[in-house]
């Protein structure tokens, strides 16, 4: 029962909850309304599910709405300070489109932001990879397809918590952003997630339904590149039982080019150098989950990832020696297999019927298998046969305890053992000559941590503290090159959050942050890719530490929202890149060495123009000063600027439009100096089949803008290069969303794999 009181002008507090789990509602929208139902005011509810809003004499009536819930009324008098308010479900029949935001949606938690994918017009038929070239948060090279936070490549990729064996790349190139229900960037993570990754966190979390009855949905696209593919997902619940599996194919295949003009110091030889790169591939995944709700405080779940990525890269180079007159054709035939298995279990034991007091267990084991076989034939001559055999796994084991002891204090703690594990093996055939490397390479990490909240009127304050003892040990050829270490390190976080009104708010943040030498850094073995670039990986490398210190100012109100960041990161022990020339070839090695200072912002704006136009502008930029202990660089004083714009158009209820340009401004690091550049999008999408069916249309880089052209300046070589990619085509994709029976949303004991760092 909502109790009410007398009406007069008071600032009034209240929480909104789930009707059926208990569970707060984030973000719900309240709307102030006049008994003529004019808007008089409004805000949303907060990460615990609060909200205050002044109730003056004019407001007649509050609307309360959540995606997926029955919107509620409430008219004057208004229920006393303090009511709790429970939010039904929309018990209407349950297509997906029912839960699914039209929009991508930003919210802003006190450690980290968080994009809800929705339906964005942008990312439809595309892969992660493609979605995360939308977003201004997250910088994606065009190139090398490198992600990076805020100017820094060691971003940690996660996937529902979990970490991949995979490059960042291939993990990303390799799920659909159909099917993807919101990311998590998180820049300043706290002790509860693991240390690892100077930059932050990037966190994927995947759609995970559980529903009475049986959905599911189909997706297809094709583009005007050679590219096609096909997904799909069921899901069925029943009794106390929830299953799903999903499954899907892509084909795709491109061309790029590159021009590249090279003066070698050591010689003074000039080179100009061209390349066409062709990519030939597919990707295969499947996925299997099983929930077992055994009752109101008790849940188990197993589930099963499958991947298989497969492609040909086949470079031609001709590589021109200006000085003699010399020229010669280098062809490159790679072959990448990428089988990868992800197992799971986790129990959840709740002490109350909601997630307010539990420990939950969880092992993942993931194992990934790769096969890398490479030849190179020059001037029709082979000179190279390159056989690498690839395999490397992870096994989480992890426990965590959330316990609430009041609705303004809440205490997480958790374990988690990490092993992992990479062998390798290579053998190389160059001139009757045979070379065999093999490579073996162990770590095991050992992490405890702690994390207090606590709410004081509008101040929030969360402190943590994670212990981490990490040890590995790593052996080149039969222990002639064996490499050990052994660390123990302490990470304290701390996070601030002053409330000043329901429009207003900012927050202080600082953690400290560990960098652990990458499987990529570390391994000396190593594919070959291009015919004068080769990459050796250092086994004796050491982590870097970071410190990150982070201001945010945010302001929304119904239509108009502002978010300022203002972030500064010192990092001592950097792992730096080399460059040496050997018969002509750029080798890039890596040695620790020297600090950093990097001083950043972050500003977007958004608003809604009328009730069809939505405009939002995004811009970043940083300032880095280097002093590496290395004297092979150039540039102590680098930064990165850019710049992106999106104006969405509603035009009814079945069309919506929207137009999006970015500008990557101009880069400097280390080494390199980059142009800038900039890309249009356009995108289109119309629903059919009674709202059950969506029809997009995109076209990317309608100028073709990207050409992507820099300088690499070290003591030994000078290059200038130019690329272009097939970056400008038509995409058009069909999606179809199916039930049977009375499909509804169930009781869901969210487990919440992202919160919790143990997962990770």
């Amino acid at each position: 029962m909502i109790l009410s009181h007398p009406l007069r002008a008071q600032k009034m507090q209240y929480s909104i909850i789930d009707g059926d789990s208990k569970e707060p509602l984030s973000y719900a929208t309240i709307t102030a309304l006049s008994d003529s139902s004019t808007v008089l005011g409004g805000t949303i509810t907060d990460a615990e599910g609060s909200f205050e809003l002044i109730i003056s004499k004019n407001i007649r009536k509050l609307e309360v709405a959540h995606l997926g819930y029955a919107t509620l009324i409430l008219t004057a008098p208004f229920p006393k300070k303090g009511t709790v308010i429970e939010l039904d479900i929309d018990g209407e029949l349950l297509s997906e489109i029912v839960v699914e935001g039209e929009k991508t949606s930003r919210e802003f938690l006190i450690d980290r932001k968080v994009i809800n994918f929705g339906n964005d017009l942008q990312s439809a038929g595309g892969t992660v990879l493609e979605a995360f070239e939308q977003l201004p948060e997250i910088e994606t090279d065009p190139v090398t397809q490198t992600i990076s936070l805020r100017g820094n490549s060691n971003v940690r990729i996660l996937v529902n918590g979990k970490p991949s064996s995979l490059n960042n790349a291939d993990l990303l190139d390799q799920i659909d952003a159909s099917q993807v229900d919101k990311v998590e960037i998180i820049t300043s993570p706290s002790a509860k997630y693991q240390a690892d990754g100077a930059s932050g966190i990037v966190n994927i979390i995947l759609k995970d339904k559980v529903i009475k009855g049986l959905a599911g949905n189909i997706n297809v696209e094709g583009r005007s590149i050679p590219r096609y593919g096909a997904s799909g997902n069921l899901t069925s619940g029943f009794r106390n039982f929830n299953l799903q599996a999903s499954a899907g194919y892509r084909y795709n295949l491109f061309i790029n080019r590159a021009y590249n003009n090279r003066v070698l110091k050591t010689t003074g030889s000039f080179q100009e150098v061209s390349t066409r790169r062709e990519f030939d591939g597919t990707v295969k995944n499947i996925s299997l989950k099983a929930d077992w709700f055994i009752n109101s405080k008790n849940d188990f779940s197993l589930s099963f990832n499958s991947s298989e990525n497969e492609h040909f890269i086949t470079p031609v180079t001709t590589i021109a020696n200006v000085n003699n007159g010399a020229q010669i054709v280098n062809k490159l035939t790679n072959f990448h297999s990428h089988r990868t298995k992800v197992y799971n279990v986790n129990y959840r034991k709740r002490f109350t019927d909601e997630n307010k007091r539990y420990i939950d267990f969880d092992v993942t084991l993931t194992d990934n298998q790769n096969t890398l076989p490479s030849s190179a034939v020059v001037n029709d001559l082979v000179v190279l046969d390159n056989e690498l055999f690839y395999d490397n796994s992870i096994l989480n084991i992890a426990s965590d305890v959330f316990w609430t002891f009041s609705e303004k204090s809440i205490l997480e703690t958790g374990v988690l053992y990490t092993m992992k594990t990479i062998n390798n093996l290579q053998q190389t055939e160059s001139n009757g000559d045979t070379d065999i490397l093999a490579y073996k390479y162990d770590e095991s990490n050992y992490s405890v941590y702690a994390l207090l909240k606590n709410q004081y009127d509008k101040l929030g304050i969360q402190f943590g503290l994670r212990s981490e003892y990490f040890v590995s040990d790593g052996i080149v050829n039969n222990e002639t090159e064996a490499v050990e270490r052994e660390f123990w390190n302490l990470f304290p976080s701390l996070h601030l959050s002053y409330n000043k009104s329901d429009k207003l708010n900012c927050s202080l943040s600082y953690n400290r942050r560990i960098s652990r030498p990458s499987f990529y850094s570390l391994n000396p073995l190593t594919t070959i890719n291009d015919p004068l670039y080769r990459r050796e990986g250092n086994p004796s490398l050491t982590p870097e530490f970071t410190d990150n210190f982070e201001l945010g100012i945010r302001y929304n109100n119904q239509s108009f929202s502002v978010n300022n960041n203002l972030y500064y990161r010192k990092t001592s022990d950097i792992i730096n890149r080399i460059f040496l020339i050997e018969d002509d070839i750029t080798i890039m090695q890596f040695e620790n060495g020297g600090e950093n200072h990097t001083v950043g912002i972050e500003s977007t704006v958004a608003q809604d123009i009328t009730e069809q136009i939505s405009l939002s502008v995004t811009a970043t930029g940083y300032y880095q000063h280097a002093n590496p202990d290395i004297n092979d660089f150039y540039f102590e004083d680098q930064y990165n600027y850019g710049l992106q714009n999106k104006l969405s158009y509603t035009v009814s209820q079945k069309l919506s439009a929207d137009i999006q340009w970015n500008y990557f401004g101009r880069r400097r690091g280390l080494n390199t100096r980059a142009d800038d550049f900039n890309v249009l999008n356009l995108a289109a999408r119309y629903k059919v089949l009674n709202n059950n069916g969506t029809l997009s249309l995109r076209f990317t880089d309608v100028f073709r803008g990207t050409i992507y052209e820099n300088e690499r300046i070290s003591n030994m070589i000078m290059e200038d290069r130019k690329w272009l990619g097939q970056t400008r085509a038509i995409v058009m994709s069909f999606s179809y969303r199916f039930s049977q029976g009375d499909v509804k949303l169930r009781k869901q004991n969210k487990k919440n794999y992202n919160e919790s760092g143990a997962l990770e």
